[in-house]
């Protein structure tokens, strides 16, 4: 074996990095909607530089670091008390703010959660909360 070799099999193995749920939503953590019922997919705005609408209101998760295997159970409802809010998953799996049976001014509180495991058995949690306000 050449003094590489050795070097390389009696270097100490360098710790992946540790286990992190992330949760982010796209929008203002004070949003304002329009309308009883919605959704956030519906709200897109004009990009003239893109020729079109943009919509970037919906919530993303996932992990980072850890040992593999890593897997993680999804985004979850944790607090809505009113039961007023929600999330709507479309066909590409995004998952958007929606919201029913609000009242002008009404503001509710929509808290959601993902948690995530690796191979070693660590275990990471990460929630958001999003306050919905009817203005209109």
């Amino acid at each position: 074996m050449s003094g590489i070799a050795a070097a390389a099999a009696s270097a100490p193995s360098v710790a992946p990095p540790p286990l992190m749920a992330v949760v982010s939503w796209g929008g203002a953590d004070n949003f304002a909607v329009a309308g009883p019922s919605g959704s956030s997919q519906d709200m897109g705005v004009y990009s003239a530089p893109l020729g079109g609408y943009t919509y970037s209101y919906y919530f993303t998760f996932g992990s980072t670091g850890g040992v593999d295997p890593v897997s993680g159970d999804g985004l979850n409802i944790i607090f809505n008390p009113s039961g007023k809010l929600g999330i709507a998953i479309d066909g590409f799996g995004r998952r958007w703010l929606s919201w029913t049976g609000l009242s002008l001014n009404e503001t509710e509180v929509i808290t959601v959660q993902h948690n995530a495991t690796d191979g070693a058995g660590n275990t990471s949690s990460a929630e958001h909360a999003v306050t919905v306000t009817r203005t209109s």
